[in-house]
């Protein structure tokens, strides 16, 4: 009887223990897996932060390009304006010879004085003024001017415009170029002269006296 109430009690402590044992067993599975669940949240969490990060940079660089180009056309009237200025300055900045009243150059014959009128030999084709470029505005400038007795230019004068931005251009064309002069009596005199100089984005060209 005392063996068998000992063996009992053994028994009875080894079931114990062995439940207890798998109940730290089971436990310590539990605690394994939440862990597990845990560092998979953490990540997901930190890939969200990551792309919460780049949606962040690229909502402001959005915004920035917006801004930038919400600017862009009063970029490009500033840079107008300043070419404006820029080509008024250099007509401006151009010697202009003095002018008999109605703008005609002192001077020199007419032609309706001449025996022969002056040839053009070499014609420069105008540049159209930088500034003006923007616009692609056409523009007409009458130039008076002498041809002088080797057939050069000087005395070069703006008789009419449509716009004053060109007047440089027109006259720094006109000075470069060639007549075979016009003559009296056999020489060679000096001879007042007026050309039309055309001013079109498409071909610049100039008139012919």
């Amino acid at each position: 009887m005392n063996m068998t109430r000992a063996q009992l009690i053994l028994a009875g402590l080894l079931i114990i223990v062995g439940m207890g044992a798998l109940y730290q067993h089971r436990q310590t599975m539990l605690l394994r897996d939440e862990l597990v669940r845990l560092q998979a949240d953490r990540w997901e969490m930190d890939q969200m932060r990551l792309g919460n990060g780049r949606l962040s940079m690229i909502a402001e660089e959005t915004a920035a390009l917006r801004r930038d180009n919400a600017r862009l056309p009063q970029l490009r009237s500033e840079v107008l304006d300043l070419r404006r200025r820029f080509a008024l300055s250099t007509s401006k900045n151009v010697v202009k010879p003095a002018s008999a009243p109605g703008g005609r150059t002192t001077g020199g014959l007419g032609n309706s004085q001449l025996d022969e009128r002056p040839r053009v030999l070499q014609q420069a084709v105008p540049i159209y003024p930088l500034g003006m470029r923007m616009d692609e505005a056409p523009g007409d400038v009458t130039v008076a001017f002498i041809v002088d007795e080797s057939g050069s230019v000087s005395d070069a004068t703006v008789e009419k415009s449509t716009d004053e931005d060109f007047n440089g251009a027109a006259i720094e064309a006109v000075n470069r170029w060639k007549f075979e002069p016009g003559k009296k009596g056999g020489k060679p005199v000096r001879t007042r002269m007026r050309v039309p100089v055309f001013f079109r984005i498409s071909s610049d060209k100039t008139g012919g006296p």
